[in-house]
């Protein structure tokens, strides 16, 4: 159950983010084209394969909780930073690099915790730990859509950041 929260959190900003896409396009956000913030969405995948050995070093290398740590610090530091973007090269930076490398901190680490939990039933805990990365992205997407109507982008990243970043800090040593 702490890893699927976990992994909701985590997770759900890389998909739900699309929502936003007519904002980041329209001259009064970013005025780009599709492929200019297309880029930013192949970025963070490019950055989770490019990262994904590191992380999973760090995790052997100084212990699950300490670079859970720095996956939560790096998660709310993105999103934070995001609610503050103006142009697009801090949308690859922010939503590219630091967000990638935080959600790839919690894909690897959340997914061997379970593998060293679960002998028996392993399947059902992957399954219910990917599930809750599709329901965390189904409830962050209307969730994104309302916030930015009613008070803009900044708090459409800042309070996923700020409740999902203490959350994901306080579920880290019970994991």
């Amino acid at each position: 159950a702490i890893a699927s929260v976990m992994g909701m959190i985590s997770s759900s900003v890389r998909f739900a983010t699309r929502v936003l896409v007519p904002h980041l396009r329209d001259p009064a956000g970013f005025g780009s084209s599709y492929g200019a913030i297309a880029f930013a969405f192949t970025l963070q995948w490019l950055v989770s394969g490019l990262v994904s050995p590191w992380v999973g070093w760090l995790g052997d290398r100084y212990g699950v909780r300490r670079t859970l740590v720095l996956g939560a610090c790096l998660f709310t530091a993105g999103m934070l930073l995001m609610g503050t973007m103006t142009h697009l090269w801090q949308f690859y930076l922010f939503f590219g690099i630091m967000l990638g490398s935080a959600t790839t901190v919690f894909q690897i680490l959340l997914v061997s915790g379970v593998t060293l939990w679960f002998r028996t039933y392993l399947g059902v805990a992957m399954g219910a730990l990917w599930a809750s990365q599709g329901i965390g992205t189904s409830l962050l997407i209307p969730m994104m859509v309302v916030v930015f109507s009613l008070w803009g982008l900044q708090w459409t990243f800042w309070l996923p950041g700020m409740v999902g970043g203490t959350l994901m800090l306080l579920l880290i040593r019970p994991f």
